[in-house]
């Protein structure tokens, strides 16, 4: 079955049937580029139709997920670093 649409496009139409203002809808994405890419075509998209003010879902990524179950945060490079440094010595 040919694909007729894209990822993105999808995601888009599917979050547009939901009332925004009523509804608490949280989208996890594999990355904040797409979260990105999500909201600008939202956008674009209420902007044709002349539906600003827009309601958008919260959108999170799956590291930030990850990391707020576990209660983790991410390192920061040059604690990384000073890591790496110590365990070469």
């Amino acid at each position: 079955m040919p694909r007729t649409i894209s990822f993105t496009d999808y995601v888009c139409q599917h979050i547009q049937q939901y009332d925004l203002k009523d509804t608490n809808l949280h989208v996890v994405l594999p990355t904040l580029r797409l979260q990105r890419t999500i909201r600008q075509k939202l956008i674009r998209q209420a902007q044709t139709e002349d539906k600003l003010p827009l309601w958008l879902p919260k959108f999170e990524s799956m590291d930030q997920i990850v990391f707020q179950w576990a209660g983790l945060r991410k390192a920061q490079p040059i604690e990384l670093q000073v890591r790496l440094y110590q365990s070469y010595r």
